[in-house]
C-alpha cells in the first residue's frame, strides 16, 4: 500500500513540469548515473570525496558535446541547467543537493566555471532574438494605422 501512495506521489511530481521537461531530466540524471559508474565513483558522494570536481568534468564534456545527446556543442545556460537538474534529481530522493555549498549556493568554483562559459558563448544573432512571425500579429492594419495617428500632429483647418 505504502510502496502504491509512493508512486502516486512520485508520478504526481513529475507532472509539475511538462512531459518534455521531466524526460529530458530524467535522461540527464541517467547520463549522469553513467558519468559516475564509468570514473568508479559512488553517485551519493559520502563525506570523504567531493563532488564538485566530477560535476565540473561532466559539464565540461556536456558543453564540449561528448555527453551532450546531439554530440555538438552546447551554450552554457544549457549546462547549467543540466546540472541543475541532476541536483534536484538528488533532492527529489532526499539526499542533499551536491552542487551547494554549506551556505545553500551554488560552489564558486561551479559558479566560476559556468560564468566563464557564458562569457565564451558566442552572441545570440540578431534574427534569434527578435522571431519575424511576431511583426505580422502586431502590425495588422488597425495596430498601425492607431500607430499612425497617435504620432501625427493634427493641425485645425479653419473652416
Amino acid at each position: 500500500m505504502f510502496r502504491a501512495d509512493l508512486r502516486a506521489v512520485q508520478e504526481t511530481f513529475r507532472t509539475g513540469v511538462v512531459e518534455s521537461t521531466a524526460t529530458a531530466a530524467d535522461k540527464w540524471w541517467n547520463t549522469w548515473m553513467a558519468f559516475c559508474r564509468d570514473h568508479a565513483v559512488d553517485p551519493w558522494f559520502p563525506d570523504d570525496i567531493d563532488p564538485i570536481p566530477y560535476l565540473q568534468v561532466f559539464g565540461q564534456r556536456y558543453r564540449d558535446g561528448r555527453l551532450a545527446p546531439r554530440g555538438q556543442p552546447v551554450r552554457s545556460d544549457t549546462v547549467a541547467k543540466v546540472l541543475r537538474y541532476i541536483g534536484q534529481g538528488y533532492l527529489r530522493v532526499g539526499a542533499r543537493d551536491i552542487r551547494l555549498d554549506n551556505s545553500g549556493r551554488v560552489d564558486f568554483r561551479l559558479s566560476r566555471q559556468l560564468r566563464s562559459y557564458t562569457k565564451a558563448d558566442p552572441q545570440r544573432s540578431a534574427s534569434n532574438q527578435f522571431p519575424s512571425k511576431w511583426c505580422g500579429h502586431w502590425l495588422t492594419p488597425s495596430v498601425l494605422s492607431t500607430w499612425i495617428l497617435s504620432t501625427m500632429e493634427y493641425k485645425r483647418w479653419p473652416i
